[in-house]
Parts: structure tokens; C-alpha cells; sequence
């Protein structure tokens, strides 16, 4: 018998009780601590890194307790509880002061799906619980130079071998693929196939011979996104996700958890809008611009979040994340837009020079961090051309 939501979410706050302190409230203390503001956690760029290892050890304690993966099946650790119980989770989750998840974000939540789904016994066991409970780490391996936001124009090749496969190429953009443990990989299996019945995917073991995953640096100065290159790479067929040739179909599901995702905001990690608030009224001047910028920034950030909540009740009530959720990365995106142009207007040169004064210079990074919101989960001009023609039918271009 399936456990109430109400009875569910007291036995949850007992355990975050136990396990964590309430998250603070940092207008409230405002000079104190870290005024990091940074939308990706950029002290996570080594395996080793008490950022990483503190990720990967709150969610082995919510794994040991059931809460790891409420919604997943009994076999791979999961409760297999319904989706109203994960939220009633997150919403109560986001109140303490937890580790952040962004390096276990996309094993979590387009990997692991993909892996429960698509993967052949054993491995969908071993991995998928090994997901769960992040003694697992997983990355996403789509993106390639020459494909642009052209998923199907992949080069990277995977030819038969025996009782398994070799993979040549190349990917790009690949979030944390040089932490990563195993990686879920769109490769080109038949060259002289039709387009969207050439491709295969697998589950790469990141520590195979032939793997070379390059950190990226970016302006921020972190190494959030890698370069991966595979030359001469052995995949067992054990490894192999779904038929051949049916890759595709596989690389859409595993999309679709991913606009679910972003598009509900389970994976994002937005601006502190009461920090934002308190930042104007100590900084700002006061004018009708000012004030107008704030109202934008606060708006579109309420507007993402409401969007967001809609997309999470859309699930609740038994639909599936379709073309409209691409709309919540749009206004995402725009949210923080507003909020960069408000943080450029307020701080001006504070934001581009430090002058060690606590909680101006440190906003720099949300302008920086935004491309990385803008390109990820597919570009904001594909959303845009999802929404236009998926959702209000308009003619295509």
C-alpha cells in the first residue's frame, strides 16, 4: 500500500531534521559568509574536491533512507512512490542547507531514467543503482563540433566488432565528463542507413582505453564542461542502450527527461531573488530606471518560477513533459538576463573590478554563467522553434 503524501513528507522532514540545518536566509545576513551567487558550483572541478564528495555523500545518506530515488523501481533502489511524493520532497528539500547537486544532476536525472529504461540486465542493475546512490557518476555525450543543435549529423562512429564495438570521435560541451564514472554516448552505427536509423547508444565506461576527457576552462575560470575524445574505444554490446539503429528513439526519451528537468527547474540553480532585492536597496539610487530594472528582474523570475511549478503540477496530474515544458528554459534564461542588466545598472564598475567589498563584485558571475543556460539543453533559438511550431502551430520557417 502506497504511503500518503502527508504521512510521506512528515517522515521526510523528520530525516532532513536529522541530516541537515535549515538553509539561512542571506538577506537577513547580509556581509556574513560567502556572497558567492554563482549558478554553477565552481569549487566542484576535481573528483576529489570536498564540493563533489559532499554531493555524492548527502545523496548516499537520502539513497540509505529511500528518499534517493522515490519515483525509481524497487530493483534499482528506487521506492517506486508516486511523483507527487519527489516533489513534495524537493519543495521541503530546498529549505535545508544541502550540498550542491549540480555535478549529479544530469546522471540523476537523463541518465539514470535512461539507463532504467533502455539498458540491458546487469548493467541496468549495477548502473542503475550505482546512479542512485552516486557511487556512480554520469555524463551526457550528445554534442559534437560540426552538429551544432543538429543531434542527428553526429560523427561519432561506433563499428561492430566481434561481440562488442569500437568508437571513434570526438564530443564537446560534456558537463563534468571528466568526473564522470560512465557516460551516455550517441554514436553513428551504419553510415549507409537512413537519417534517424543510424544511431545507436551506449554506456561508456569513462575509464576505458582510448577515453581522453579534456576540462574546458571558462571565463569564470572553472572546468564545469569537457572535451571528449575516443579513439579506438571497446564497448561491449552488453552496453549498448535499446536495439541498433534505434538510437534516436532512445536519445528522445533520454531528451525528454532533460526538458522535464529544466523546464519544471528540478536541475536549476537560480539567482537568490531576496539577495537580489537586498543588493538594490543597499546599492541602488533610487530612480525610476533602477526601479524599473528591479520590477523586470523580479517579475521574470516569479514568472520562471511560476511556469515552473506548472510544469511540475502538468506531471502531477499524469502528463508527460512535451514541447511546452521547452518554454520554462526560455524563461529561464530570460530571468536571468533581467537579473544580469539589474546587477550591471546597480553595481556598474563593482561588478567588474574587485574592490573586496562583500556582495558586489561576486555578481560578475551570474553574466558570465548565462551562455552556459542559454547553449545547454539545447540552444534558446531551438526552444523558441519548438514552442512556435510544437505548441501554437505555427508554420514552419
Amino acid at each position: 500500500m502506497t504511503i500518503g503524501v502527508d504521512e510521506f513528507t512528515e517522515r521526510a522532514r523528520a530525516f532532513l531534521d536529522a541530516s541537515a540545518a535549515p538553509a539561512p536566509d542571506r538577506a537577513a545576513r547580509w556581509g556574513e559568509g560567502s556572497d558567492d551567487v554563482g549558478l554553477f558550483d565552481n569549487s566542484a572541478d576535481r573528483a576529489d574536491s570536498p564540493a563533489v564528495l559532499a554531493a555524492r555523500s548527502w545523496q548516499a545518506t537520502k539513497f540509505a533512507a529511500g528518499y534517493g530515488w522515490i519515483t525509481g523501481p524497487r530493483d534499482l533502489g528506487g521506492s517506486a512512490l508516486p511523483i507527487e511524493h519527489d516533489v513534495a520532497f524537493s519543495r521541503l528539500e530546498d529549505r535545508y542547507a544541502i550540498p550542491d547537486p549540480t555535478i549529479l544532476s544530469v546522471g540523476l536525472h537523463m541518465v539514470r531514467p535512461t539507463v532504467a529504461r533502455w539498458a540491458q540486465p546487469g548493467v541496468r542493475e549495477s548502473v542503475g543503482r550505482g546512479l542512485a546512490s552516486a557511487d556512480v557518476v554520469g555524463c551526457q555525450l550528445f554534442s559534437e563540433p560540426e552538429a551544432g543543435s543538429d543531434l542527428a549529423a553526429i560523427r561519432t562512429t561506433a563499428r561492430r566488432d566481434g561481440d562488442g564495438w569500437v568508437v571513434d570521435g570526438q564530443k564537446i560541451w560534456t558537463s563534468h565528463g571528466h568526473l564522470s564514472d560512465v557516460g551516455l554516448l550517441l554514436a553513428r552505427s551504419d553510415p549507409a542507413a537512413p537519417r534517424h536509423r543510424n544511431l545507436t547508444m551506449f554506456l561508456v565506461d569513462m575509464s576505458s582505453p582510448g577515453v581522453d576527457a579534456r576540462p574546458i576552462r571558462q571565463a569564470t575560470g572553472a572546468e564545469g564542461y569537457s572535451e571528449v575524445f575516443f579513439d579506438g574505444v571497446r564497448v561491449p554490446d552488453s552496453h549498448r542502450l535499446g536495439p541498433v539503429g534505434e538510437g534516436w528513439q532512445v536519445a528522445v526519451s533520454t531528451l525528454m527527461n532533460e526538458r522535464l528537468s529544466i523546464g519544471s527547474g528540478r536541475s536549476n540553480r537560480t539567482v537568490d531573488l531576496a539577495l537580489l532585492m537586498e543588493l538594490v536597496r543597499r546599492h541602488g539610487d533610487g530612480s525610476a530606471l533602477t526601479r524599473d530594472l528591479a520590477a523586470r528582474a523580479y517579475v521574470a523570475q516569479r514568472l520562471s518560477e511560476r511556469f515552473a511549478a506548472s510544469c511540475a503540477q502538468e506531471v502531477l496530474d499524469g502528463g508527460s513533459p512535451g514541447p511546452r515544458f521547452s518554454l520554462g528554459k526560455v524563461l529561464l534564461v530570460e530571468s536571468l538576463n533581467r537579473t544580469a542588466e539589474l546587477v550591471d545598472h546597480v553595481l556598474s564598475g563593482r561588478a567588474v573590478a574587485d574592490t573586496t567589498e562583500w556582495g558586489t563584485y561576486a555578481w560578475h558571475l551570474v553574466g558570465l554563467e548565462i551562455p552556459a543556460y542559454s547553449v545547454g539543453g539545447g540552444s534558446d533559438e531551438i526552444q523558441r522553434t519548438i514552442v512556435a511550431e510544437r505548441v501554437l502551430g505555427l508554420p514552419k520557417a
